[in-house]
Parts: structure tokens; sequence; C-alpha cells
């Protein structure tokens, strides 16, 4: 899973705000144990137009932090 430390916040805060500013769902590492409360998990289930599209907003979403 992808860590969000680099960032110093949680995952539960990174995913909630990729939500709100870029409309991204991600689900936060913690719902998966404490020991991945600073990770994210992405799901790849879907098809490439709305991977390359999500991850567009997500590259957004990570370079405004």
């Amino acid at each position: 899973m992808p860590s969000t430390e680099k960032f110093k916040i949680s995952g539960e805060s990174f995913s909630k705000d990729s939500m709100k500013k870029q409309a991204v769902a991600i689900v936060p590492g913690a719902i998966f144990g404490s020991f991945s409360e600073n990770m994210i998990r992405i799901s790849y289930a879907t098809e490439m137009e709305k991977l390359e599209e999500a991850m567009n907003r997500i590259e957004k979403f990570v370079n405004s932090l």
C-alpha cells in the first residue's frame, strides 16, 4: 500500500481530502489494521480510461499538498 507519511497526513485524511477535492475514492489503510494508518489502498478493478483519469486526479491532489 502507498504511504502518506511524506505528506504528514494520515491515510484517512488523505482519503477524505482526495474525495472532497478531486472526487476520487481512496480507501484509508487503517481499515486493514492499525499498522497501516499512514497508508492508502487504491482499487484498479475498472477500465483503463477510468484509471488514467483517477490517477491524473490523484496527481493533482498530491501536487496540491
